[in-house]
């Protein structure tokens, strides 16, 4: 990991870990405001991901939550905000599971000349 991603790292933390429970939550838009003050190098692009890669890192180690539908991060404040988030990850991983699993079918039985909507060129 670069200096940088350390430095984005340790932003990151602080300002979600003063954001305990959902009620205090931060929105993706302000976090991405307040993390991005100093780090003027990244292009807009590039500090959204780079934030979400700082978060998916930190996740993994501190309770950070998150859900599609909280619209924001924050340190969990018990253990049923945390629970929530992992339930949106178990969903969310058999969802990508299962379009996989379908897409994988698909390729193993392609034959473009039986599939409908689809012209010879």
């Amino acid at each position: 990991m670069t200096e940088q991603s350390e430095e984005l790292d340790a932003k990151v933390l602080a300002i979600i870990s003063n954001h305990v429970g959902k009620k205090n939550r931060i929105s993706r838009p302000r976090l991405w405001h307040v993390v991005g003050e100093g780090f003027d190098d990244f292009e807009t692009e590039s500090l959204d991901r780079k934030i979400r890669q700082s978060l998916q890192r930190l996740s993994v180690i501190y309770p950070i939550c998150s859900t599609s539908r909280g619209c924001g991060y924050w340190w969990a404040g018990n253990k049923e905000e945390l629970k929530e988030t992992l339930d949106e990850h178990k969903h969310r991983a058999k969802s990508s599971f299962f379009r996989y699993r379908n897409a994988l079918r698909m390729y193993e039985q392609w034959d473009f000349e039986t599939l409908p909507g689809i012209e010879k060129k």
